[in-house]
């Protein structure tokens, strides 16, 4: 796949994490902060957190290294346990 399809697909996950609470449950199951979070990602904590209440949908880049972001931490903590 192309970049271009692969960073489409990152942001209608980032909907999908974001809708279901699944992001929220990634991040604090893995014991990082939003505002961590939204350093890496280059948003403020309360982005993160309107992103994760469903208050603001994730968009752009910075939905994009997001969406990035709670697969690396999934795997970790999978790997982890």
């Amino acid at each position: 796949m192309d970049s271009i399809t692969l960073d489409i697909l990152d942001m209608a996950e980032a909907v999908r994490l974001a809708r279901t609470g699944e992001a929220r449950a990634i991040r604090q199951r893995c014991g990082v902060n939003a505002s961590a979070v939204g350093a890496a990602c280059g948003v403020s904590a309360s982005a993160i957190t309107r992103w994760e209440s469903g208050d603001r949908r994730p968009t752009g880049m910075p939905a994009i290294a997001w969406v990035r972001l709670l697969r690396e931490l999934d795997k970790a903590d999978r790997r982890s346990r």
